[in-house]
């Protein structure tokens, strides 16, 4: 993801007024997904990697982690649809 700091901050912004809108939460869930790996990439390649998301509530970072960087990823969450 390649987002300036003033893009990053607008999409923040637009969340905190407009998350609970038509499907912005989940949005707002896959873009914190996005930033989080983008943080993590920097250090450990995930591309092919088996990954356990424990505590995943609806399985957003699991999504992007499948869709977008090929990972195998699996949610487990002991109280799914709670979050």
């Amino acid at each position: 993801m390649n987002t300036s700091l003033v893009g990053h901050y607008k999409k923040l912004y637009f969340f905190n007024f407009n998350r609970f809108k038509d499907n912005n939460y989940q949005l707002m869930r896959e873009y914190f997904a996005e930033v989080l790996l983008g943080e993590v990439e920097e250090f450990i390649p995930l591309a092919g990697k088996d990954v356990l998301d424990v505590g995943g509530a609806r399985g957003e970072f699991c999504s992007v982690l499948n869709g977008k960087r090929k990972c195998n990823a699996i949610n487990l969450d002991p109280f799914p649809g709670n979050n």
